[in-house]
């Protein structure tokens, strides 16, 4: 196995996964929420943002 390929497996491992395209990834912001509802969305454990946004675009119709 060549330096340079191995040096890529070991970050790629270290980073979980490949980075996605500027165009895929995803923004971070302050959004401010009634208390209840960001009760609602965290009752239901880890994983509580991506629901937040599954919800949001269905409400969208995104």
């Amino acid at each position: 196995m060549s330096r340079e390929l191995a040096e890529i497996l070991r970050k790629a491992c270290k980073l979980g996964r490949l980075p996605l395209p500027e165009d895929q990834r995803k923004l971070q912001v302050t959004l401010y929420l009634d208390r209840d509802v960001l009760a609602r969305l965290r009752a239901d454990g880890r994983g509580w943002q991506t629901r937040a946004n599954a919800a949001l675009r269905k409400a969208l119709g995104l």
